[in-house]
């Protein structure tokens, strides 16, 4: 799940160029934003037929039919074991708008760097990173690579970033 709201949100910053503030993704979730604004009305819709299907568990769930023509509050699982349920409990929307405005900057910071080494892949690893700045530094290849005529593994190009730019805003990484 949490991926999936991941590579939504990198389609959306890549279609919008900007991040949505917290206080889109707030007037998002409780349906207070200023739709005559082109940027909230684009974000909305982003979040409303996007994220929100995905919090749904897909577009076999939240499909054209229920989010153009129904509330969140009242639509209904209509077969299943889960039939005559509510399609997304408000807990699921909260909890995509808390992943939202915990990991937006850190999101954002990370498809600026991606964008910068295109098509090296990027990885957060405050070690490796360290590790990488430092073989810079002192002038060797930053990656293994041999002069051989041997195929570079992709894991051989990969840039490494660490920085507070890359951190959620409320939780810590427990590396498990």
């Amino acid at each position: 799940f949490f991926c999936k709201i991941d590579y939504s949100y990198y389609y959306y910053y890549n279609k919008a160029k900007a991040m949505p503030t917290d206080a889109m993704i707030i007037g998002a979730a409780t349906r207070t934003l200023d739709l005559n604004i082109k940027k909230n009305l684009q974000w909305m819709t982003f979040y409303w037929s996007k994220l929100v299907a995905r919090a749904a568990g897909g577009v076999a769930v939240w499909n054209k039919d229920i989010f153009l023509f129904e509330t969140i509050k009242d639509s209904k699982i209509r077969t299943g074991p889960f039939t005559g349920c509510q399609t997304i409990p408000p807990q699921t929307e909260a909890f995509v708008v808390a992943v939202l405005a915990n990991y937006g900057q850190a999101w954002e910071a990370y498809f600026k760097t991606c964008k910068e080494f295109y098509p090296r892949p990027v990885v957060v690893d405050a070690k490796k990173a360290k590790e990488q700045a430092a073989k810079e530094a002192a002038g060797e290849p930053a990656d293994d690579v041999d002069d051989d005529d041997e195929e570079v593994m992709p894991e051989e190009n990969t840039k490494y970033v660490a920085g507070p730019e890359f951190k959620p805003k409320w939780t810590k990484n427990d590396n498990g």
